[in-house]
């Protein structure tokens, strides 16, 4: 250390005081109006000041700034050095974090409003007129108009936002995610970055809105995706003669009504039920009545299931046995007890309540089939772009992770601690109580979203995300727990793009199945269950902005501790 400074408080510290609060259940919303350091410089501007600490303040040589700044430059934007690692999905409760500036740079001040006598953070007073005058909204709406509010002040420092941003303001009622994006305009054609990998299809629906915080009902007309590709789609009047309102500022949106992208799944039926068996009569019944509510073939918005025999080849294979009604994967292979049982839904419920379980478990399977379905098309491509590496520690849980989960490790392995590396094309297999570490690099010369997406064997989806400079790593780790079974890894990283929210597709988490078992299962995260997922024909060809991302995947089979 080269010197301290009185009274500083450093990211560690503030990290570790907000997780004490997370490890009680509660959600933080942690807001960050200042620079890595404070004293307070005039800046360019008369009455725009900047908040900083002088190198002398801290004890730093003036010989070491250059090199230090030149260090700077090289993670602007993201990375351990620009923010205290606050929130991470997979921790016990939510987190949101604001910051009003990157690491290496200052938060400005000013007399607010223009004309007033008070000075104050430029973050903090658009942040609190956003509060005072706007309806319920999400953490990502206010997000979106602090960003859009930025880009028509058209002054730094970028303001950066992570965490659960779909989650509501202040806890508040309206809990429905809402999608929406600033819209570039080109003659009456309206450009946004968002495109299949936010689940929007030709035909999806947007309200052309003036703000992100604006009410639905404030729509200055409609528009309709007319080209989608996989990070960006055009959009046009529905009307296709209207003209795009000539009054529309930098911070208006285009926020989807209508997705008209459905999730594929192919389900085979048991087989037809015997004389002289009601559990396999009421199975059918069940199944009858939900392929009514749904059509033979898809008729809601956010699933299309197709349902064939069960000689026929399936993404996942019904079955009736022991009075339950058994979910199985493709290959038909059945489990009927033991740790690695197979998922069971019991007959003994009454059907409404057994049919709402299982079209809420179709839903979740879906989405986790249709997210590796894309993730095996695309997964070839960008390889040179993103260095995934993975090593597995035999028997690595920390002793903090086995106070919170007894009985769970089997005792001291006598591999304990060895390390193993783990390959895309290895298959690895993973007891209870291991733990996977994943350093994922940035190869290009470009800033990077990277979102991590883990798949277990209950169709479970946990996410996380960070923004990873050029030549940076993005670190994570997964100690195994039940469900046994084939889990994955996808790693979805795209190019950012400055100015822009993040291309953060932690929206993919989701609750697990509804398995029956006698086995611990982990705390989940976020439950969604609108669709955010791709169908097999519209997965490919690859269109324009394709070429920039990347997408790697790891494969691994987990069972119980020796």
């Amino acid at each position: 250390r080269l010197g301290t400074a009185v009274n500083a408080i450093v990211d560690d510290e503030v990290g570790a005081a907000l997780g004490a609060i997370r490890v009680q259940g509660a959600f933080v919303w942690a807001v960050f109006d200042s620079c890595h350091a404070g004293t307070v410089t005039r800046g360019v501007e008369t009455d725009v000041v900047y908040r900083r600490v002088s190198p002398d303040d801290l004890g730093i040589p003036a010989a070491a700034m250059p090199r230090s700044s030149a260090d700077a430059s090289g993670h602007r934007g993201g990375g351990d050095i620009e923010k205290p690692r606050l929130a991470n999905s997979m921790a016990p409760s939510g987190m949101v974090a604001f910051f009003a500036a990157k690491s290496n740079e200052s938060a400005p001040e000013e007399t607010l409003p223009k004309g007033g006598r008070k000075r104050h953070g430029l973050f903090t007073f658009t942040l609190a007129e956003a509060l005072a005058n706007a309806p319920p909204m999400s953490y990502r709406q206010l997000s979106d108009h602090i960003r859009n509010r930025y880009a028509v002040i058209a002054r730094p420092p970028e303001p950066q936002f992570e965490g659960d941003l779909d989650a509501p303001v202040w806890g508040s009622k309206e809990d429905r995610r809402v999608w929406q994006w600033r819209i570039e305009r080109d003659g009456n054609v309206a450009r946004i970055a968002a495109g299949r990998l936010q689940g929007i299809g030709v035909g999806a629906e947007f309200a052309l809105l003036p703000g992100a915080t604006a009410r639905d009902d404030a729509s200055l007309a409609c528009l309709r995706a007319r080209t989608v590709n996989l990070d960006e789609s055009l959009l046009e009047p529905c009307d296709g003669t209207r003209f795009l309102p000539d009054r529309l500022t930098k911070e208006a949106v285009a926020r989807l009504t209508k997705p008209a992208l459905r999730l594929d799944l192919k389900v085979a039926l048991p087989r037809p039920p015997q004389s002289g068996k009601p559990a396999e009569h009421k199975a059918a019944g069940i199944l009858d009545a939900l392929k009514r509510s749904r059509g033979d073939s898809a008729s809601s918005e956010s699933l299309k299931i197709t349902w064939v025999p069960a000689e026929q080849p399936a993404d996942l294979r019904l079955m009736v046995a022991n009075d339950r009604l058994w979910l199985l994967p493709p290959t038909g292979e059945w489990v009927a007890e033991g740790p690695y049982q197979s998922p069971w839904h019991g007959l003994d419920k009454d059907e409404q309540t057994l049919q709402q379980k299982l079209s809420a478990d179709l839903l979740r399977i879906a989405k986790a089939v249709n997210l590796l379905r894309l993730g095996s098309i695309l997964a070839v491509h960008g390889q040179e772009k993103v260095q995934l590496n993975a090593r597995i520690v035999r028997d690595g849980a920390s002793d903090e992770w086995r106070a919170r989960h007894p009985g769970l490790c089997a005792g001291k392995q006598a591999d304990k601690g060895r390390t193993e590396s783990m390959t895309a094309t290895s298959h690895a297999r993973l007891r209870a109580c291991d733990t996977l570490h994943i350093d994922i690099r940035n190869e290009t010369a470009h800033t990077m979203d990277m979102t991590i997406l883990y798949i277990d064997a209950d169709y479970r989806i946990q996410a996380a995300y960070q923004r990873v400079e050029p030549g940076k790593e993005y670190p994570q780790s997964i100690t195994m727990t039940p469900p046994f079974g084939r889990e994955h890894l996808v790693v979805i990283a795209v190019p950012a793009q400055r100015g822009a929210p993040p291309v953060d597709l932690s929206f993919y988490a989701q609750a697990g199945i509804g398995r029956q078992r006698a086995g611990p299962v982990t705390a989940i995260g976020t439950l969604l269950e609108e669709a955010g997922g791709f169908s097999q024909t519209r997965s490919a060809p690859l269109k324009q902005g394709s070429e920039a991302m990347a997408i790697r995947m790891l494969h691994w089979d987990v069972g119980p501790a020796r």
